[in-house]
């Protein structure tokens, strides 16, 4: 075994940067000279194997000080027991694995091969410490550098970079590599992965489409082909398990910017986003230049984040191409006849409607869904026929769509969907269906451009096609069997419930689904149009795999055979 330095360089760091316990740890940590059996398994370990025992040495003191100033893993050890450092982690980690806080450095990073290369080594310390922001980090990088630099390289001149595994980078290169450059007071360093390690797959490639397919089928049909992912992970989460999968061809997701957090569905910021995507860039592109419709949420986060940091507080985390929408659906049932079964069925069978992200039911009596709070309204006894030949429920419904608003639960839902208690629903298929970038061209657009935050809504039905009509009037229409609302219409249209009202004052003998259908056209909501399999519009055969509803199904036989006709 080569005779220990006198000085360990991270125990001078972490000791200077008031953080003796660290320190102690880490002097113990790497005191066993050129024993490297422990850490056989780090890539740093192995490539360090190759070069001389003293460099060895240097190497890993270098990957422990990076360790120690950010990285989650393979210090764990050392600071354990340091109260004082865990703050500064949880602050913001370098990253969340020592071998990607390690690939940054590697090659053309300035690392060279792991410690062959002392002056590319002293100038990623004096980065690594500068960017840790640690108290008294500025002198003792400086002292560190210095003696790192001081070590030969591997058949070349001290400190010169070019022997032994060098690739000529500057220092300023490795400074610019850990993003100190251009941050104020970022608290820990930011790695740059070279871009054949991480990408962000592209709308279209192969990697792309089999993340789609993970989130909207996959995970669903096969969830033990997923470990530690649920339903509600995100798209680099499936990334991050795809890569590991060869038929994918999918690389690793970048890490994430320290500090960054992405607005929560429901914040102003989230809200901002999403009138930019649905109706800023139609109504004023010059608004946003460089911006498109096809880039994610992220971006256009980042793009407020610049131009009002009140309205959006941080910049977004690593991009989310492609988002799964949430459901929050909800069904009126009558405590006698044919639909209290139906739905207790379906809810044994987490069907249908309890097939989406959250549910609720209404009634005039408790329905006895186990865990199930049902939501109360006077009646749901409707009698009379409608202007147009169906029922009068509109009142009914408007009542029904007041607990939902009471209630609350819908915020935190990108789309609601009230369905009436005979409709197969295809939750999987709908989530696909309403995603950003995944929506259907419209057929029938309305001669107007949606407002601003007026949200979306899904007209359904084309019947106006059989007697060559286009968009006027009712139609498209949207009807009752499923009506698909978007949380932010849902929220314009309670604004202006009693504008509707005023405007069609024949209300209380209207359909509910017409009623509705009127008052978001009115209010200038933008239409996507997703036809439905309902067989008073045209075809409801339940194995087409298109449609994301089937009506009418009123016994549970049928019901449930539709349901695993569509499903399997």
């Amino acid at each position: 075994k080569a005779q220990a330095p006198s000085v360990n360089p991270v125990t001078a760091f972490v000791a200077r940067a008031r953080l003796p316990t660290v320190a102690m740890a880490a002097d113990d940590m790497f005191a066993d000279g050129d024993d490297t059996d422990e850490y056989q398994a780090h890539p740093l370990m192995e490539e360090a194997e190759t070069a001389t025992v003293r460099h060895k040495r240097l190497a890993r003191a270098l990957a422990a000080s990076l360790a120690l100033l950010g990285g989650a893993t393979l210090a764990n050890a050392a600071f354990t027991h340091s109260s004082s450092l865990r703050p500064r982690i949880a602050a913001g980690p370098l990253v969340s694995a020592p071998s990607d806080s390690l690939r940054g450095f590697q090659t053309d990073n300035g690392f060279g091969a792991y410690g062959s290369r002392p002056g590319a080594s002293a100038n990623a310390l004096r980065a690594a410490a500068a960017g840790a922001g640690a108290p008294g980090g500025t002198d003792a990088m400086q002292q560190i550098a210095t003696s790192i630099q001081s070590f030969p390289s591997d058949g070349g001149d001290p400190g010169a970079g070019t022997g032994g595994g060098g690739f000529g980078v500057t220092p300023i290169d490795d400074v610019n590599r850990f993003g100190v450059d251009g941050y104020d007071n970022i608290a820990t360093p930011v790695p740059d992965v070279p871009a054949q390690d991480c990408a962000v797959p592209k709308k279209g490639d192969h990697c792309y489409t089999s993340i789609v397919w993970a989130m909207t089928k996959g995970i669903y049909e096969h969830p033990e082909w997923y470990p530690h992912i649920t339903t509600k992970s995100q798209f680099t989460d499936f990334q991050r398990h795809l890569s590991t999968v060869e038929s994918a061809r999918c690389p690793p997701p970048c890490p994430d910017r320290p500090g960054c957090m992405t607005a929560k569905t429901g914040s102003s910021c989230a809200n901002n986003v999403q009138w930019i995507l649905s109706t800023g860039l139609k109504q004023h592109p010059s608004w946003f230049p460089g911006l498109n419709a096809d880039m994610p949420f992220e971006g256009f986060q980042n793009h407020i984040h610049k131009q009002n940091s009140t309205i959006c507080p941080t910049f977004a985390c690593a991009p989310q191409p492609f988002k799964v929408v949430s459901l929050f659906c909800w069904a009126v049932v009558r405590s006698s006849g044919y639909e209290l079964p139906l739905v207790k069925a379906q809810f044994a069978a987490k069907a249908g409607m309890f097939n989406c992200d959250d549910f609720a039911v209404v009634s005039d009596v408790d329905l006895g869904l186990q865990g199930v709070k049902t939501l109360h309204v006077h009646s749901t006894v409707v009698t009379g026929v409608s202007v147009s030949g169906t029922s009068p429920n509109a009142p009914l419904f408007i009542e029904a769509w007041r607990q939902i608003q009471a209630d609350g639960r819908y915020r935190q839902h990108d789309w609601i969907a009230k369905v009436d208690p005979d409709t197969v629903l295809i939750p999987n298929r709908l989530r696909t269906q309403l995603s950003q970038g995944q929506q259907p061209h419209n057929p029938y657009p309305p001669p107007y451009a949606p407002s601003p935050g007026a949200g979306q809504w899904a007209p359904n039905c084309d019947k106006m096609r059989q007697w060559g009509k286009g968009w006027g009037g009712l139609w498209p229409m949207m009807f009752g069997s499923v009506e698909l609302i978007s949380r932010q219409a849902l929220d314009n249209y309670w604004a202006n419930e009693e504008r509707c009202k005023g405007t069609y004052p024949n209300w209380m003998h209207m359909g509910e689904d017409r009623f509705m259908g009127l008052c978001l056209r009115m209010l200038h909501a933008d239409e996507v149009f997703l036809k439905q399999g309902d067989g008073n519009c045209g075809s409801s055969n339940c194995g087409d795999g298109q449609f994301g509803a089937y009506h009418p199904r009123k016994d549970i036989g049928s019901w449930m055979g539709c349901w695993q006709q569509a499903t399997r």
